[in-house]
């Protein structure tokens, strides 16, 4: 694999993921409520305990992202 294949490997890893994250964030904002009420009832979770855990979630997600896909193109773009 050549390095010109590996750079648009990570470029399109880098968008698809931000583009699931934006959508996640997108129902997450609009059905809050639907979310919060179906994770209180299935796992007896108050709305503050969800609402870390949903903060919590897109920062990991965000820093996966970042190290699986966003450093690897920069370093290839560094390095060609």
């Amino acid at each position: 694999m050549d390095l010109a294949k590996l750079q648009e490997f990570f470029l399109w890893g880098l968008i698809i993921n931000i583009v699931i994250c934006i959508i996640q964030f997108l129902f997450c904002l609009c059905l809050r409520g639907f979310i919060i009420k179906t994770h209180g009832k299935l796992f007896g979770l108050s709305e503050e305990v969800i609402s870390k855990n949903i903060y919590l979630y897109f920062g990991i997600y965000k820093i996966v992202i970042s190290a699986l896909f966003l450093a690897p193109w920069i370093a290839i773009q560094i390095i060609k």
